[in-house]
């Protein structure tokens, strides 16, 4: 009786398996599509309407470029600059005119200014958190002004109506904001006290 050798069928259903999960650009002849899944629709692909197939230039599994724009997951980003168009790490991206983290526009004016952990978006900020497993978790600050947001130290942060504090996520303090002061690492004051 001769064996079943398995190997062979195995190799192939594995790599079935890993190619149906990969992400990204794929340029045909007379076009280009995108490729991806996630957890509420599977696996999909769509064609990438308008990409000039000649100078489309794929950047990484999420950005891509041609003559004309930029594009993220496989959709226009608007307003974008083809030409200074560049990706500066992992989901940040930048042109001349703006920086975007994993395909939205961010308030900032270089890659280098955006501080990982705070992200401005679409009239919110948000604090994310990374897990153990590498995965974000983004928390949503309520209330926070935009505009007038910034980074300040140790875990600190404040806007023109509060000053926040970050630690396994991000709680408004009733500190003065006009008066807040980070002393040192340990202290922190207003008008009205000193903190530990």
């Amino acid at each position: 009786m001769k064996r079943f050798n398995a190997l062979p069928l195995l190799i192939a259903l594995c790599s079935l398996i890993i190619s149906g999960c990969t992400q990204g650009y794929v340029v045909h002849e007379l076009e280009v599509t995108y490729h991806g899944w996630n957890e509420g629709y599977g696996k999909f692909d769509y064609v990438v309407n308008g990409a000039d197939v000649k100078s489309f230039k794929v950047i990484d599994d999420i950005y891509a470029k041609d003559k004309n724009q930029a594009y993220a997951y496989g959709a226009h980003l608007i307003g974008s600059d083809s030409d200074s168009f560049g990706v500066f790490m992992t989901e940040i991206a930048y042109d001349k005119n703006r920086c975007y983290y994993g395909g939205e526009y961010i308030h900032a004016n270089h890659p280098k200014d955006i501080r990982s952990e705070y992200i401005k978006t679409n009239g919110t900020v948000i604090y994310r958190i990374w897990r153990d497993d590498g995965t974000p978790y983004d928390q949503v600050i309520p209330n926070a002004d935009v505009e007038s947001f910034k980074v300040l130290s140790f875990g600190y942060s404040e806007d023109k109506n509060y000053v926040y504090f970050a630690s396994y996520g991000v709680t408004q303090t009733k500190y003065d904001v006009a008066t807040f002061t980070i002393v040192n690492p340990c202290f922190v004051k207003d008008k009205n006290s000193v903190k530990k």
